[in-house]
């Protein structure tokens, strides 16, 4: 009867989330806020569940779990219904927001290219900076970024932001490369690649996969927003294949580095690299399970709902979301501040791991969070979560300052794109990131405003 229950939610799921993203297509907003939420949702609850239902996928790891699956598919619908709705509901009931037609592109404060470029230069040298430097203490690789490795301390958080500066400045040029009624520069086109390459060069070895994606994902989007362009199906198709090539390889070559106990050394990474084209350590599972164990967060998202209805874990009643406020205080002014991250807890809890197992942290999924607060009523804050998103992006649309709100939403994607994670954590970097970055955007327009007319003198004679 599960199986039954499982297959019909998400075969629900699948047709409601195709339909709206016609929608959206209908519209040219496949990169709003919705769209994203939508695909991302099919993605990791819907698909995955009607392998589950079907008996295609691997088996739960707690059976205790499985008997929540259901519940859990048609909460994560209703989940995705209340962030559309608030998202909707900051836009005066409409739920999609495009720009005015008549509204003339010279109404728009643009980015002047003396000013973005020294800024591009700048996020460059300091991310890439700190780059180096995150090698040099053994703390590059994703095994060693679970326990902060070297880099534990009151600047680990700094340390990591700054990390991510080369993704801004990509975010940055990918902006002035693509501009509605202008056409692309080889020069910028060149330096988007560049960037591109740079990135994936850097992230690839590290064993991390969403940098990777987020490299080749930005750009695009960034194109579609500014000239609704899509890319080709033969693109959409390669990317797909790489992208299920990419999680089997990266968990081949992840397992490898945890079992010969590498270090950010390139030695140890080429020998990993070597066991994970091999088929690395661990041969028992096949590409398709690994994928789908990657893609499915259907199980996590099941262990909420059963954790809270056996009362094994007590509901947050919203402290996991007001912990985002602790993120803006600096570690160095509060060396005791609390982790924000309750992942290894949870994993625990929910029996993914056994309590030996202290690196290992679970994803809680945001949908998942809101359920260890509120319940059912936990589609509340997911209302609010769209809200905050579809702000960002009407401003990105309509606002005069196009060009800064955009980076802003950009700034954002990262944790639209990433459902898996909890809201201190991703919000609290956000709430310190997005004013840094409206300041950095609005230095690039230098404050003068194409519609500013001169004032016209009267002469006599």
């Amino acid at each position: 009867m599960q199986d039954v229950v499982i297959l019909v939610c998400s075969i629900c799921g699948v047709l409601y989330s195709l339909w709206f993203l016609r929608q959206c297509q209908n519209r040219s907003d496949l990169a709003a806020p919705n769209s994203l939420y939508t695909a991302l949702i099919m993605m990791h609850f819907f698909l995955p569940g009607i392998l589950i239902g079907t008996g295609i996928a691997p088996e739960f790891g707690m059976q205790k779990n499985f008997d929540y699956a259901g519940n859990a598919i048609f909460f994560a619908l209703c989940g995705l219904i209340a962030m559309q709705a608030g998202s909707a509901y900051v836009n005066n009931g409409n739920l999609y927001f495009r720009q005015n037609p008549s509204q003339k592109i010279n109404a728009e404060i643009k980015w002047r290219a003396s000013r973005v470029l020294p800024v591009i230069l700048v996020l460059l040298v300091v991310g890439w900076a700190i780059r180096f430097y995150t090698i040099s203490v053994n703390a590059y690789l994703q095994i060693e970024r679970t326990t902060q490795g070297e880099l534990e301390g009151a600047f680990y958080a700094a340390i990591r932001m700054l990390e991510l500066f080369p993704f801004q400045a990509l975010c940055i040029l990918s902006i002035m490369c693509w501009r509605p009624g202008v056409k692309s520069s080889r020069q910028w086109l060149w330096g988007v690649n560049f960037l591109v390459a740079a990135e994936i060069i850097y992230w690839l070895p590290s064993g991390r996969k969403e940098p990777v994606i987020l490299a080749i994902i930005l750009p695009l989007l960034v194109r579609y927003l500014r000239t609704s362009q899509l890319p080709s199906l033969r693109f959409v198709v390669a990317f797909i294949g790489s992208v299920v090539l990419l999680f089997s390889w990266g968990f081949a070559y992840r397992y490898a580095l945890d079992v010969s106990g590498a270090t950010s050394n390139a030695s140890d990474m080429i020998r990993a690299i070597t066991a994970a084209n091999e088929g690395g350590y661990d041969h028992r599972l096949s590409t398709f399970e690994i994928t789908v164990g990657r893609f499915s967060l259907v199980e996590p998202l099941s262990a909420c709902l059963r954790i809270i209805d056996e009362r094994v874990w007590e509901p947050f009643m919203g402290t996991s979301y007001a912990q985002a406020l602790l993120g803006v205080i600096p570690r160095f002014l509060w060396p005791d501040k609390p982790d924000l991250h309750y992942g290894n807890e949870f994993g625990y809890m929910a029996g993914f791991i056994g309590s030996y197992d202290e690196r290992t942290s679970i994803s809680v999924t945001f949908f998942g969070e809101s359920y260890l607060n509120f319940g059912w009523f936990g589609i509340l804050p997911l209302a609010l979560i769209g809200s905050f998103f579809g702000v960002i992006y009407r401003l990105a649309n309509s606002s005069r300052r196009r060009e800064t709100w955009l980076l802003l939403y950009l700034v954002t994607l990262p944790v639209i794109l990433y459902v898996g994670g909890t809201f201190a954590l991703y919000f609290g970097g956000l709430i310190k990131m997005m004013p840094f970055f409206y300041i950095i955007g609005r230095f690039m327009e230098g404050n003068i405003s194409p519609l500013r007319q001169k004032p016209v003198s009267s002469s006599k004679g």
